[in-house]
């Protein structure tokens, strides 16, 4: 683009709304991707640690606390599920296509392609909205079972002691 003063004010401040929109959605899902990879690994090192636990624990009534190793495994597993879709969820939408408006670039003046970007930007926008409140539901699922599940082994420790 040549000159920023060709453009209108009103057109770049739209652009640049919705360029800022769309990397706000950006780093949402960064962020919900980072609770979600603390939420499992906290889940599989729970796992681990009772696993270990009932391996090397002396006198403890097996039978006893079964169900509620049933439980929390149970629970690491709909977790592992839950977190594996919410992986899969929300993928943004990212635009403009660079290519085509490299190619638009050669034929239109700046104010058009600002505008043509700006359309493309806030398309992209409500297309990831949906994905991102799916994805953020699925997260909190899965700290909420993640939560569920210490409070099992909880239980369980209490149960052995």
């Amino acid at each position: 683009m040549a000159e920023n003063s060709a453009i209108r004010p009103g057109k770049r401040l739209a652009y640049e709304l919705a360029l800022w929109r769309l990397e706000e959605q950006r780093s949402f899902a960064a962020t919900l991707d980072s609770r979600l990879g603390n939420a499992v690994a906290l889940g599989a090192a729970m796992i681990a640690l009772l696993g270990s636990a009932l391996l090397f624990a002396e006198g403890v009534d097996r039978a006893a606390i079964r169900p509620v190793v049933h439980v929390a495994v149970g629970l690491f597993i709909a977790s592992t599920v839950i977190s594996t879709l919410a992986y899969l969820t929300g993928r943004l939408r990212l635009a403009p296509n660079l290519r085509e408006l490299m190619d638009l670039s050669e034929e239109v003046d700046d104010e058009e392609l600002i505008a043509l970007a700006t359309n493309s930007l806030a398309r992209a926008v409500e297309a990831n909205e949906l994905g991102l409140f799916a994805k953020s539901w699925l997260v909190n699922a899965t700290v909420a079972i993640t939560g569920s599940t210490a409070i099992v082994i909880a239980v369980a420790a209490i149960r052995v002691l």
